[in-house]
């Protein structure tokens, strides 16, 4: 793949909070690249919070170390919104502004090489209905042998991702269940996969509670419901660096297994032919979601030692379950470890 060179052209959205430090970590890492057009999105302040006023301004104020020619626009929210409002809201900006575009959250730091992909497969698939989102990683735990260098997806990444607006037009932020549709029989049509589909529908009936702060698994349901599928490269292309106790969604120690994968290195192979999901890759990709989400440990304890008492299962099956999924915990451990 050909690689852009700098004063890319590509609209980009970079989402902030009160992480000043991640933030100049990712305008350095766009320094490199020097965008031409730049909208800079920050959630104001929560009142409670000490000292993270201090926090937001800092992150603000690094408005002026985008200190190459581009056009920059700001959205400073003075009051605190939270992840799902500030983060949705933002992007409605951003496609009131553009057709097309990149999304950064502030601990996301993109290669070149996501920027080239995502820059050619914004104009690739622009006209493509059911094309609704590019991702940044694919996380395999091994990489499989694949003939081209992307492949259609329906478990897509916003850890850096791009969209168009003809897409986003088709988000739908809901904040209780619609009683005209069925959703879990939407999403398990969908996926088409018991534990994938068990998995969303836990993600987004949780995304649904007031107090919920998660905005993407609405745009993943608004996807669903549009048929909507991921072009998702053979390659990670974007660190997340934002694993830490301060985490809005990833505080948890085990998604720091993302660490451990190699960034870079997009396969030197064709594009696919046509459109088709790769339901297999999507199972491999699972194995990681498996190993990593928190979600899911809390879920395989409840099955082992609440069941039990409700269900008053013998003691033989129990020693069974529990042996089951200590050797599952200590493969978890090892692949964490390793």
């Amino acid at each position: 793949m050909k690689l852009l060179k700098s004063e890319v052209e590509t609209p980009i959205l970079i989402l902030g909070f009160n992480r000043p430090e991640d933030m100049r970590r990712l305008i350095e890492a766009l320094r490199l690249i020097k965008p031409m057009r730049i909208y800079f999105a920050v959630d104001g302040p929560r009142n409670h919070i000490e000292g993270e006023k201090e926090r937001v301004l800092a992150t603000q104020n690094l408005i002026k170390e985008f200190n190459w020619p581009s056009k920059i626009e700001s959205r400073f929210l003075e009051t605190n919104a939270g992840c799902k409002i500030a983060i949705s809201s933002a992007i409605n900006w951003f496609f009131e502004k553009e057709d097309y575009g990149i999304i950064l959250e502030d601990d996301c730091i993109p290669t070149l090489e996501f920027i080239t992909f995502a820059t050619r497969m914004l104009d690739k698939y622009k006209n493509e209905e059911q094309v609704m989102h590019i991702s940044a990683n694919s996380f395999f735990p091994d990489l499989p042998d694949f003939e081209f260098n992307h492949y259609f997806s329906k478990l897509p990444g916003v850890w850096g991702w791009a969209t168009w607006k003809r897409a986003w037009n088709k988000f739908e932020f809901n904040t209780q269940f619609d009683s005209t549709i069925n959703a879990d029989k939407i999403i398990t049509n969908f996926y088409q996969n018991k534990a994938i589909s068990k998995w969303f529908i836990r993600y987004y009936r949780e995304s649904l509670d007031p107090n919920a702060s998660a905005w993407s698994p609405h745009w993943i349901f608004s996807m669903i419901r549009n048929n909507g599928l991921s072009v998702t490269p053979m390659a990670n292309l974007v660190r997340n660096i934002g694993f830490t106790s301060d985490s809005t969604h990833a505080s948890s120690k085990s998604f720091q297994a993302f660490n451990d994968f190699k960034i870079g290195g997009l396969p030197d192979l064709p594009d696919p032919e046509g459109i088709a999901v790769e339901n297999f890759l999507d199972k491999l990709r699972f194995q990681v979601t498996r190993k990593t989400d928190p979600n899911l440990f809390i879920m395989r304890r409840a099955k082992i030692f609440i069941l039990p008492k409700i269900y008053s299962i013998s003691s033989h099956r129990m020693k069974k379950r529990v042996k089951k999924v200590t050797a599952r915990r200590n493969r978890l451990k090892k692949f964490l470890q390793e």
